[in-house]
């Protein structure tokens, strides 16, 4: 947050990036790692239930649908979480897991925030 208070304006966006790509690195690749194994589960889910329409098993296959479906909310919510999880992380240098933390306390707390946003 250096930009804010006015320290060091002119190397704020250089040392935000050799932050980013160096202590915080850590967060963000746990954050799309995530992000990246719902997509996968989400792919699986599919997959299999192309499987079960092909046989003609219909309760497999709606089975599927509402599994997928909820996966599907799953990965919208986590995108929204890690989304703001980041910015925790960039401003304040927090872990990701303490970032997420934070955007659970903060959402909690603050109810419009989430239906504005």
């Amino acid at each position: 947050a250096l930009w804010w208070t006015g320290q060091n304006s002119m190397l704020a966006v250089p040392m935000s990036f050799c932050r980013a790509t160096t202590w915080n690195l850590g967060a963000i690749c746990f954050g799309s790692l995530l992000i990246a194994i719902v997509k996968t589960l989400e792919a699986v889910i599919a997959f299999l239930e192309k499987q079960a329409k092909k046989s003609g098993n219909k309760i497999a296959e709606y089975a599927l649908m509402c599994i997928g479906c909820i996966m599907k909310c799953l990965e919208e919510c986590i995108k929204y979480m890690t989304a703001y999880a980041f910015c925790f992380v960039g401003i304040y240098g927090h872990s990701f897991m303490k970032a997420g933390y934070e955007v659970l306390v903060c959402i909690a707390t603050d109810l419009p925030l989430l239906i504005t946003n």
